[in-house]
């Protein structure tokens, strides 16, 4: 049993969590500790989990009352394990343990603050390397900034984060809880080793998200430990997405939204933008609004590279509650 809590969220998608469980049942890790957080579903989320009991001696299930919501059933994944280090993992990600070799060597080392097991926001030249924390902050030919907002992509060493839990829950609204809970509880000299192959794959998250992602993005700058490092996301969010707010309306557009909904959204971009540069191109941003929609439907495929097919979007949204 190595050191290691593994925590999984859940919610209505039984398929998807029968297909993690079988994954961690066939891994180098079916002996962990293994919490099943069961966000109060309705489906046949607790058959599944009594199918994979027996294979996964360690696990417990834990249903809420009710459903809480997303960010907070994710926040509560926090509060449980008791081991050394501890890994939060969504029903519906894509799990790869091909290539665990170098994992499980810097759990047992215990070495390393932080693991990251994903691609996101992950350079080639990073695989396989430790590094400080303040080294991929700072680095402004990576995108470090957007591994550590993706939930299941970073193993964290328990005990400093244990401490910051309650803090989280100030950003439960933010959509990047797992951002404000880590870079709060390591600095920047922390350890951070990143894994040779990713073994996590993020699953099918909605694109649906739209113009709030630069909300998000924003209000997750409080997050970073120093200027350096809000400086460097602030490039990463805006200084290669001159029309990302762009892009971000066509793809509301493509769910069906109004653009008075998605007008008070870039309001809101313009109000927390925390300079003229960033201001400035919002404002360059602000045509797209006034296109009619037959020429965004033409746009759509020369700008997205995929067909413009409209989606329900609060049917998508709800797919993920």
């Amino acid at each position: 049993m190595f050191n290691l809590s593994i925590v999984l969220i859940t919610y209505n998608r039984s398929e998807f969590l029968d297909k993690a469980l079988s994954q961690i049942a066939h891994s180098p890790f079916s002996d962990c500790e293994i919490w099943i957080l069961n966000n109060a579903s309705t489906d046949s989320t607790l058959s599944v989990c009594a199918k994979w009991r027996p294979r996964l001696s360690n696990m417990q299930v834990v249903t809420h009352k009710f459903n809480v919501g997303a960010n907070a059933n994710v926040l509560r994944a926090y509060e449980y394990g008791t081991q050394p280090y501890k890994w939060i993992l969504c029903d519906d990600d894509e799990l790869h343990f091909e290539h665990t070799e170098d994992l499980v060597n810097a759990l047992e080392a215990a070495q390393y603050d932080i693991i990251r097991v994903s691609s996101v926001g992950v350079s080639p030249s990073e695989e396989g390397v430790g590094c400080s924390l303040g080294d991929l902050l700072h680095n402004q030919k990576g995108a470090a900034f957007w591994s550590f907002g993706f939930v299941p992509g970073v193993i964290f060493r328990s005990a400093p984060v244990d401490s910051n839990v309650k803090y989280g829950y100030s950003y439960v609204h933010t959509a990047y809880t797992q951002l404000f809970i880590l870079l709060r509880s390591f600095k920047l000299d922390s350890e951070v080793y990143t894994t040779v192959k990713p073994i996590v794959i993020r699953g099918p998250a909605p694109t649906g998200i739209g113009s709030e992602i630069f909300v998000y993005w924003l209000k997750s700058l409080d997050a970073l430990p120093d200027q350096a490092s809000r400086k460097n996301a602030l490039r990463l969010i805006f200084g290669n997405r001159y029309f990302g707010l762009g892009r971000s309306f066509l793809g509301d557009i493509r769910f069906g939204r109004s653009r008075r909904v998605i007008w008070s959204v870039w309001k809101q971009v313009l109000s927390i933008a925390p300079n003229l540069n960033v201001k400035i191109i919002v404002f360059l941003n602000m045509p797209f609004i006034f296109f009619p929609k037959k020429i965004l439907m033409l746009l759509y495929p020369i700008v997205m590279g995929k067909p413009f097919v409209e989606i329900d979007f609060e049917q998508l949204k709800r797919s993920r509650e």
